[in-house]
């Protein structure tokens, strides 16, 4: 009927339309995080990090029909003699509530005159709602050691550590901070760090 080899592909021509499609997706999300922290003792603090999420979305989509022959088989309305061959479409939405709760826990292992050592463990809870945007919907756990040191007006520190994320999608992280803290003058502090992550998985 086409005059060739319907297996191959472009046969018939029709095979060969394109439909180009403009995407713009805009999403603004805005936090505010409140922060408890509470010693149990000299050495143990417990804590926890409540956000509340506002989310707004909104996206538009463009689309066109480029046919690649005379005939016309794909269209978005009306009819083969009269085709629509462009679409348009706007959607918008906002949410706002309870974001992915995180809890604490830091212990003290040593403190001398110069250097402290410490363990800081946390957990990010899924309880904002993922399909919202509130929340990611997976857990995650940080378990970092914790350095510091002493000498005159110079101070610097370091973590290590690693956050497991669950889901089949979300990959683990090492993760490494470096820096420090240096009194220049009585109204003045320059601070240095150096942030990573290094993806596992």
């Amino acid at each position: 009927i086409y005059g060739g080899d319907c297996s191959k592909m472009g046969i018939p021509s029709l095979e060969n339309d394109v439909i180009g499609l403009d995407l713009d997706l805009s999403l603004n999300l805005r936090a505010t995080t409140f922060v408890l922290t509470y010693g149990l003792t000299d050495r143990l603090d417990i804590g926890v990090a409540v956000p509340l999420v506002s989310v707004s979305l909104q996206g538009t989509s463009n689309a066109q029909v480029v046919p690649f022959g005379p005939n016309i088989a794909h269209f978005f309305a009306g009819t083969v003699d009269n085709p629509v061959l462009t679409a348009s479409r706007f959607e918008e939405g906002s949410a706002t509530g309870l974001g992915d709760v995180a809890a604490r826990v830091k212990i003290g292992v040593s403190e001398s005159a110069k250097a402290r050592f410490a363990i800081l463990a946390d957990a990010r809870l899924p309880t904002g709602n993922k399909d919202n945007f509130l929340g990611s919907g997976q857990y995650a756990i940080r378990g970092v050691g914790i350095v510091s040191a002493q000498f005159g007006n110079f101070s610097p520190h370091a973590n290590v550590g690693y956050l497991y994320r669950s889901g089949a999608l979300n990959n683990d992280y090492f993760l490494a901070t470096a820096g420090f803290d240096h009194l220049l003058a009585p109204w003045a502090t320059l601070a240095v760090d150096v942030i990573s992550e290094l993806q596992s998985g």
